[in-house]
């Protein structure tokens, strides 16, 4: 269970999210919010592609990309999730495949 500090500031946090606002989801999805319906909300996740999420999945709001207080791979969420930017998951995807590649060489290799 949260503290009363992180149950506050996490409520009060939900009651500042407005459209127009980047924001990354407590599953670690990032987008823009375009629209508020009650307890649900829009976000854009890429051009043209809208989801619907309830608000209480909102985890935290986030700078602009191009603001200087922007997350960055090395800092950590406040909910415990590690930022990861896009290029660092194409690097991720590419570390997974050398490896399995590796390993299917290593078992073809004892066969």
């Amino acid at each position: 269970f949260r503290s009363r500090k992180q149950q506050r500031t996490f409520t009060e946090m939900q009651a500042r999210i407005a459209a127009g606002q980047r924001v990354m989801t407590t599953a670690g999805l990032y987008g823009t919010i375009t629209r508020l319906d009650g307890d649900t909300v829009l976000l854009e996740v890429a051009d043209g592609l809208e989801l619907r999420w309830a608000k209480a999945g909102i985890g935290r709001i986030v700078d602009a990309p191009d603001s200087p207080n922007a997350v960055g791979a090395d800092e950590a969420d406040v909910q415990g999730a590690a930022a990861l930017p896009q290029a660092g998951v194409q690097d991720a995807d590419d570390r997974v495949d050398n490896v399995t590649a590796e390993a299917a060489r290593d078992r073809r290799d004892e066969v």
